[in-house]
């Protein structure tokens, strides 16, 4: 099974499957927060998923990430400079 996790300026993508692709998809403006969830084997080997929950009951989980910590804080400095280029651009 292939699988396609994205980060763009306007949405979070995960793709997956091989002949039938799905994808779930969450706007930027639409997150409304990042968690990570890890078990015991990801506590000592450094991996997790980190979940995007947005609006409404969407979701979107980056499953089994390296060093999910460090990942969710660079998206959330992403998605900072993101909020910030939005507010100034409504101005």
């Amino acid at each position: 099974m292939k699988l396609e996790m994205s980060l763009t300026n306007k949405r979070i993508l995960v793709k997956k499957g091989v002949i039938s692709v799905y994808t779930d998809e969450l706007k930027l403006n639409k997150i409304e927060s990042i968690n990570i969830s890890r078990g015991i084997l990801g506590t000592i080997f450094s991996y997790g998923d980190i979940i995007f929950s947005g609006t409404g009951t969407n979701k979107v989980t980056f499953k089994s990430v390296d060093n999910p910590t460090f990942i969710k804080n660079k998206i959330e400095d992403i998605f900072e400079i993101y909020k910030k280029n939005i507010t100034t651009e409504s101005k």
